[in-house]
């Protein structure tokens, strides 16, 4: 065989070798759904449970998530490994206050195809004190 034609069988299995047949589907882009909270731990009756609407971007290995309703904002950022699992961390913060109130955030969970489910809390900065339980279900768009 001449050199060219085993070149290209080698590029060929290469090739292969680095894409198999059963890669998962990139996960980049947007996505979108929403983000739920119970009512808040210490004072339930004056801080209920609610639910927004949320998005986030993931590109690679990075994820990010900003989202923010006329009373509240929220930021996270964090990771995606290979295998689906995500992890975030952030803050959010009150805008309808007359001194503004922030916290810390915490979540982990999984993308199982096209939906994410990530589960954890609005929590004081050290980690000591929880708020409120929370969860981001989102779909790829």
């Amino acid at each position: 065989a001449s050199r060219a034609a085993l070149q290209a069988k080698l590029d060929t299995a290469n090739q292969a070798a680095a894409t198999p047949a059963d890669a998962a589907p990139s996960q980049d882009g947007d996505w979108s759904g929403t983000f739920s909270c119970g009512p808040n731990l210490q004072t339930p009756a004056t801080l209920p449970a609610f639910s927004v609407p949320a998005s986030l971007q993931v590109t690679d290995t990075h994820v990010e998530s900003r989202f923010e309703t006329a009373a509240a904002a929220w930021y996270m950022s964090g990771t995606l490994d290979q295998a689906g699992h995500v992890a975030l961390r952030g803050s959010g913060m009150t805008k309808k206050t007359k001194s503004t109130v922030t916290w810390a955030m915490s979540f982990v969970g999984d993308i199982h195809g096209n939906a994410l489910s990530a589960t954890g809390y609005e929590q004081s900065f050290d980690g000591l004190n929880k708020f409120r339980a929370c969860k981001l279900t989102l779909a790829h768009r």
